[in-house]
């Protein structure tokens, strides 16, 4: 074995980096910005979901105190439920989103392939 080929060769990646898997120590080390970038938009879209979920929930009960019956009480809490259900599924593709645009640089600069957006119609 030469001395260039010893230097070509990369470390396994450490099991404790998932998020790793199948890039070379280099591309490791050169991602913490990105990292934290991430996680401080995940952080930020979170607590923003978190927000809107406790003032619908405040809402609910408001409308649960004037419900004058009942059925209207049914009513008031499915709505709740199918706009909750609404939301975290939005919610879900806002955090994708948020990963998506926060990986996708890294994979370019690494000469992964990015994936293409296929239109459906």
């Amino acid at each position: 074995m030469t001395s260039d080929s010893r230097q070509k060769q990369t470390e396994p990646v450490p099991s404790g980096f998932p998020w790793a898997t199948g890039l070379d120590q280099s591309a490791i080390f050169a991602m913490p910005h990105q990292i934290t970038d991430f996680w401080l938009k995940l952080g930020v879209e979170w607590l923003g979901f978190l927000s809107h979920r406790l003032c619908a929930q405040a809402e609910l009960l408001s409308r649960l105190r004037a419900c004058p019956d009942l059925d209207s009480v049914v009513v008031a809490e499915a709505r709740f439920f199918e706009n909750a259900a609404d939301d975290y599924g939005q919610e879900i593709d806002r955090l994708a989103d948020a990963a998506r645009g926060t990986l996708e640089p890294e994979q370019a600069s690494t000469g992964r392939p990015r994936k293409k957006a296929v239109s459906r119609a």
